[in-house]
C-alpha cells in the first residue's frame, strides 16, 4: 500500500525523473542530427560551374544550327551531369517555322535531347498564315525531335480557337497535336 509519505517522496523526485529522461533523450537526438551533418558535408551540393545571362548555340551533326539558348543564370553540374536554367528561352527557326519557349526555371541532362521547363511555360510558334500561343506549368521538349509534351493542363490560343487540354504532345515542325485528356475549347467564327 502506497503511504502518503511515499506518495510525496514520489511527487519530490519524479519532475529529476522526467528531467534526466528528457535529457537523455535530447543527447541522443543531438548525437543523430551530428552524423547527419558529418555525411552531408561529403555530397556537393554547390554546382562546378554557373555561367550568368548565358547564350548558346546548338547544332545538329550537319552543322545546321538546331536551336538558341538564352539563361539569365545557368547552373552546371558535372557529378549528376545536369544544368540547371533560370529564365530559359530556347529559340528555333528550322524549316521555316519559327517557335520560341521561355519559363522561369528549366533543366536538363546533359546525355539527352530533352529540355524540361518549369513555371508559367510559353511557347510561341510563327508561322506565315498564323501564330500559336501556348501556355502550361511544365513541358519537355526534345530538341532534336521539336517534340513538346506534358501531362498537366495546357492552354492553346490559334487565331479564333481556344482550347484546354490535360495534356498533350505537339511535334513543333509540322504542328500536328494530340490533345491527351479533358479536353475543352471554343472557336469563334467570324462573319
Amino acid at each position: 500500500m502506497i503511504t502518503k509519505e511515499k506518495l510525496i517522496q514520489i511527487f519530490k523526485i519524479g519532475p529529476f525523473i522526467l528531467a534526466a529522461i528528457a535529457l537523455l533523450f535530447w543527447l541522443n537526438l543531438q548525437e543523430e542530427n551530428a552524423s547527419i551533418q558529418t555525411s552531408r558535408t561529403n555530397i556537393t551540393d554547390a554546382p562546378d560551374l554557373t555561367l550568368i545571362n548565358s547564350s548558346s548555340k546548338h547544332y545538329d551533326e550537319n552543322g545546321q544550327q538546331q536551336y538558341r539558348l538564352t539563361a539569365s543564370k545557368i547552373d552546371h553540374y558535372k557529378d549528376e551531369r545536369t544544368a540547371v536554367f533560370q529564365q530559359p528561352r530556347l529559340f528555333n527557326n528550322q524549316q521555316g517555322t519559327e517557335w520560341t519557349a521561355e519559363a522561369e526555371q528549366g533543366q536538363a541532362n546533359l546525355d539527352s535531347d530533352i529540355i524540361v521547363l518549369k513555371d508559367q511555360v510559353k511557347i510561341d510558334r510563327n508561322t506565315a498564315d498564323q501564330t500559336v500561343r501556348l501556355r502550361t506549368s511544365e513541358l519537355s521538349i526534345d530538341t532534336k525531335q521539336n517534340i513538346a509534351e506534358n501531362d498537366v493542363l495546357t492552354v492553346i490560343h490559334s487565331g479564333n480557337s481556344y482550347i484546354e487540354s490535360k495534356g498533350f504532345q505537339t511535334n513543333l515542325n509540322t504542328n500536328e497535336t494530340l490533345l491527351k485528356a479533358n479536353v475543352r475549347g471554343t472557336h469563334d467564327v467570324q462573319k
